[in-house]
């Protein structure tokens, strides 16, 4: 299993300004983009500067489309190769072979989040306020989408049907998620939509923990913090049931798939 991680490691490390350099600039031109198009006409969200509440959430948006791309791109390349023969030989578990894969697609969103964010500290003002929820939100979203590469790698047979996962799921939840605006902004129905996006407990939560310090309990699991009137009326009733059920989920579901 450390021999399967470390070649995971190994595969991506070798193309570092590919799978982490290209990632860190693509994130730089998006924060480029929005502020000097709108930066300066936006208004404060919630008395926070629009840049500081864009940063930390191309960070989260990085972290998930790199932990995906990760495990997806790696058993489709095992796959078109035909050596997809050498993970499968060796006396290695499913859990252990699972294992191995979904950390090694992991540590390479991790790897991109941390670049990023040294790369953001030049041009927005990023405050950390909790850093082991951050730590925890960072793992759970990088160990969830290096989880749906894997299924899709598995599932895809070329290269067409793994962009269609690409293209129809992961980017559109991606840039749907909240990372550019706040959905207090949205119509009630698009709200009540919102909330059904994974992808958006975990990039408020990382905008939660940098720019605002909510420690109460339950926003452990609620991330849609914003007291405003349109969103306070679903937060309590619908909201923390969605998070929690999607923490939830997402650890039955790998202990499930280890078996």
């Amino acid at each position: 299993m450390k021999t399967l991680y470390l070649r995971e490691i190994n595969r991506f490390s070798k193309v570092y300004v590919q799978t982490i350099f290209v990632p860190v600039i693509t994130t730089l031109i998006f924060l480029a983009i929005f502020t000097l198009a709108i930066g300066a006409l936006r208004s404060d969200i919630n008395g926070i500067p629009f840049i500081q509440f864009l940063a930390p959430g191309l960070i989260m948006m990085a972290i998930l489309q790199n932990s995906f791309a990760n495990t997806s791109s790696s058993i489709m390349g095992a796959k078109m190769q035909g050596n997809i023969i050498d993970t499968l030989m060796p006396p290695l578990t499913p859990g252990e072979t699972i294992f191995a894969y979904i950390i090694g697609g992991a540590t390479r969103g991790i790897a991109v989040g941390i670049a990023v964010t040294f790369a953001m500290f030049f041009f927005a003002h990023i405050e950390i306020k909790n850093i082991y929820l951050i730590l925890f939100h960072t793992l759970s979203a990088s160990s969830m989408m290096a989880s749906i590469g894997f299924i899709g790698g598995i599932w895809a047979e070329k290269n067409e049907q793994n962009a269609v996962i690409t293209g129809f799921i992961v980017t559109p939840l991606t840039f749907l998620s909240g990372t550019f605006y706040s959905i207090d902004k949205l119509p009630e129905l698009l709200q009540l939509f919102a909330l059904f996006n994974p992808f958006f407990y975990y990039v408020f939560n990382i905008i939660n923990k940098t720019i605002f310090n909510t420690n109460h309990f339950w926003n452990f699991f609620i991330s849609c913090n914003f007291q405003t009137p349109n969103i306070q009326k679903t937060k309590n009733n619908i909201a923390s049931h969605i998070s929690a059920f999607y923490y939830y989920t997402y650890y039955i579901y790998n202990l499930i798939l280890s078996y």
